[in-house]
């Protein structure tokens, strides 16, 4: 019984042995899987902009501790201790940026205080170019160039802008824009930067536009140009005027006033009405506009005004449609609304319309004589011969009225 109860004994030491290194073994894992995440909601801030820092998945701790380390380091540092975990694992901090982190590199490291679990995340703090305008000028320099973008603090000790590998320096007009005067420079593209030194003289900032600004070399400004018409400036509905600049090169056609996308050759095909001109650059000059050419895409001439002969006829007169010429329709025929045969003896009048399809029409007149001139013609008759009456010098002769034909007339004419 004693060596039953030992027996049993060991077996529950071995048992509660191998029960505690198997939950150790799965705690430990557990732990091991444990990855939660902290992230902030942008890479780069600003001055004056709150970072938001937000936590995910630490749901083994009820605090996490929350420190910021800058670089170029600074004897001040941000501790958020004993932040609170909310139930789903997450929390959140807002960590405000200060002029003087003008430059500064942030490493965000959290530790879970139970499950000691470490994450990080990274931000900056430096100021950014976003455009320039112009983005060129001559080599001599002088031009007034406007930076636009942000963390250009009114307390900062100096903001610097370079030009290539010359630096002037920047006059502040807001958090936004920085203006600066370009130095001389040799002819050629270069990268624009901007330096904002933070309050103090301490960290700095730079952002950098590459190939930013064009120097131009020293030019000639090119005649000023003018215009050849190749056959007029004036044409029918889609047809086209060729209009021709007097430089062989750098043309750039406007209508209206406006740019013309993509019309830079010598010669340009007008398809619709307006006002034209071309101007000439050449190696960044560029010349006065050429006078305008009108050109006008239009029909607005009416058909040529026809003589029509009278249309005469015997017996009766169909009339057949007349044609005219016209500038753009070429041949047009004639309507009317008068009828266009006629059968009856008489002197008629018919108004013709003639229409270019454009809008232009023209009128003219036709006279139409129904007139039967000609006689009818009497058939040919045999001589009739007759012996006088005994006694008498005269004989009683009876004769036929003779048959006859006539163009016009309607049966067979007989004669009396």
């Amino acid at each position: 019984m004693k060596n039953l109860l030992k027996k049993s004994s060991k077996w529950r030491v071995l048992y509660l042995i191998t029960l505690i290194s198997t939950l150790t073994f799965v705690g430990v894992s557990a732990f091991n899987n444990y990855q939660p995440t902290v992230m902030s909601d942008k890479d780069d801030y600003a001055p004056g902009e709150i970072a938001i820092i937000t936590g995910y998945g630490w749901t083994q701790d009820s605090l996490v501790d929350v420190h910021f380390e800058e670089e170029p380091a600074h004897d001040h540092h941000h501790g958020y201790h004993d932040t609170k975990v909310n139930p789903d694992g997450s929390w959140k901090i807002e960590f405000p940026i200060e002029d003087r982190h003008l430059g500064v590199a942030f490493t965000v490291i959290v530790n879970g205080k139970q499950s000691g679990a470490e994450a990080r995340t990274y931000f900056t703090d430096a100021p950014t170019l976003a455009s320039i305008s112009p983005t060129s000028g001559p080599t001599t320099g002088g031009t007034l160039v406007t930076l636009t973008g942000s963390g250009y603090v009114s307390s900062a000790s100096s903001i610097t802008v370079k030009f290539g590998n010359l630096s002037v320096t920047g006059t502040r007009i807001n958090n936004n824009t920085v203006t600066a005067i370009a130095p001389a420079q040799s002819a050629g593209t270069l990268d624009v930067s901007i330096t904002v030194v933070a309050p103090g003289g301490g960290n700095s900032g730079t952002a950098t536009l590459a190939n930013a600004y064009t120097y131009n070399a020293p030019c000639t400004t090119p005649d000023k140009p003018t215009i050849t018409a190749q056959s007029g400036t004036t044409a029918c509905p889609g047809s086209t005027v060729t209009l021709t600049s007097s430089a062989s090169s750098g043309n750039q056609w406007y209508r209206n006033g406006n740019i013309i996308s993509g019309a830079t050759s010598q010669s340009f095909t007008a398809n619709e009405s307006g006002s034209y001109t071309v101007i000439v650059s050449a190696n960044g000059c560029s010349s006065s506009a050429s006078e305008p050419t009108v050109v006008t895409i239009e029909d607005v001439t009416a058909p040529d005004t026809p003589t029509i002969a009278a249309a005469t006829g015997e017996c009766s007169v169909t009339v057949t449609a007349p044609t005219t010429t016209d500038n753009c329709a070429s041949i047009v025929t004639g309507t009317t609304s008068n009828p266009t045969e006629y059968t009856t003896q008489g002197t008629y009048t018919i108004s013709w319309t003639f229409s270019d399809g454009n809008g232009n029409s023209t009128t003219a007149t036709q006279q139409v004589i129904v007139k039967d001139e000609i006689a009818p013609v009497i058939a040919a008759t045999e001589p009739v011969t007759a012996n006088t009456d005994a006694g008498a010098c005269s004989a009683r002769v009876e004769i036929s009225a003779p048959e006859a034909s006539d163009n016009c007339a309607v049966g067979t004419p007989t004669g009396t």
